[in-house]
């Protein structure tokens, strides 16, 4: 669980008590907890763009766990009121943070996946006060979209010399989330 970006409260509590420069010199080397705590930190400063910043830089050295981060902060949820009272406005942000979520079962996380689409779901259908279900088509979109989004963070990887993600296990994919790859 640690390749993927999960670590403990007492971890990130540790990291807390380091200084912005010493957070980011430690970034540098892909510390996913140095990462987490300096998104929280622009997050406390309300500067999400920061924050997406560097949630994506986790997910490009490695953590899938970062990858709910980043659907969160671009999600339905992030919109403001004004922007989010139609399921047509909300739809096109839920279809690509549920991509997101499914790129983590493509990275060997497909329980996690499971998990965190589920609980996305549910807080989407308690938000909005709606049911939250996807036509065939959007199912498609997301499937494809994850795909992408995992070449796209590869490609990534590959700038900074990091080299391609590790392989990922099909039948867990297929056990987890219901779908044959």
């Amino acid at each position: 669980r640690k390749r993927h970006g999960y670590f403990g409260a007492q971890e990130r509590a540790t990291y807390k008590t380091y200084s912005k420069a010493q957070l980011e010199e430690l970034a540098k080397s892909g510390d996913f907890v140095a990462l987490d705590v300096l998104s929280r930190m622009m997050l406390a400063e309300y500067n999400t763009h920061e924050a997406l910043r560097y949630s994506r830089l986790a997910v490009v050295y490695g953590s899938t766990l970062a990858l709910r981060d980043v659907a969160g902060l671009i999600g339905p949820s992030s919109l403001l009121p004004k922007d989010s009272d139609t399921e047509e406005k909300r739809r096109p942000r839920m279809l690509e943070a549920s991509a997101l979520l499914m790129t983590m079962a493509l990275r060997d996380d497909p329980y996690g996946a499971a998990d965190y689409l589920n609980s996305f779901k549910k807080s989407y259908e308690r938000q909005f006060k709606t049911n939250l279900v996807l036509t065939k088509e959007e199912g498609d979109f997301v499937f494809k979209r994850a795909k992408a989004l995992y070449k796209q963070f590869e490609q990534e990887r590959q700038v900074l010399g990091l080299g391609n993600f590790e392989e990922y296990d099909p039948l867990g994919f297929k056990k987890a989330t219901g779908i044959d790859y």
